[in-house]
């Protein structure tokens, strides 16, 4: 939000002065793309497709082991967690879960050492809150470095991982202006760069 002052734009005012143009959040330390909002009028229009589940968005993560299948469907609802408060977890609908859909296909595969680590995309048809880090750690394949969720720190030499290794890698979309598809991507971060560095030359942690 902060950035976005910076740049003294007028923002949509949807949701108020301290969400300027705001469309969708990410978790806290997951990197990548955005959307933003310059006008009421945009804003409106993007949100309807969020509503509306047309918006294609994909992620990129490392999980801890490595998956059994090459990709697959988690169609889990997900609730507040009964003990922390903080956290997500699969939950039944008739004890507050929301219907949750995540889609994965995995890229790459670093079995040694064990358990071992993999590269997938993640697909989310659904938004909810920690959606893709409650999913993984469910079918137990936690993000790599998310500690909430059961990921462990990873660490090799003068390395270490200080998040969870989640990044949200690509946007398709309709411009709300000129109705054309659209897809914007934005590059792997230096830190998740520098750990498949590591894995795809036999780097465990």
């Amino acid at each position: 939000m902060n950035a976005l002052v910076y740049y003294g734009q007028r923002w949509s005012s949807v949701n108020g002065p301290w969400r300027p143009g705001i469309l969708h959040r990410l978790d806290r330390n997951t990197t990548g793309i955005m959307l933003i909002a310059k006008s009421d009028d945009a804003h409106w229009r993007i949100a309807r497709q969020f509503e509306t589940r047309t918006i294609e968005k994909t992620y990129i993560a490392v999980t801890d082991g490595v998956p059994t299948l090459k990709g697959d469907v988690l169609d889990m609802p997900i609730g507040k967690d009964r003990y922390v408060r903080e956290k997500q977890a699969v939950r039944k609908v008739v004890n507050g879960g929301k219907t949750a859909v995540t889609q994965y296909e995995v890229q790459e595969t670093f079995p040694e050492p064990a358990p071992g680590h993999a590269l997938v995309n993640l697909m989310p048809h659904t938004g909810r809150t920690h959606q893709l880090r409650v999913h993984l750690a469910t079918i137990g394949l936690p993000i790599t470095g998310d500690t909430m969720y059961g990921g462990k720190v990873f660490e090799r030499g003068d390395f270490r991982l200080e998040r969870q290794a989640l990044h949200a890698r690509r946007i398709a979309f309709v411009h709300p202006g000129t109705l054309k598809p659209m897809m914007l991507e934005a590059p792997l971060p230096p830190d998740m760069v520098r750990l498949l560095d590591i894995l795809r030359t036999g780097g465990g942690g």
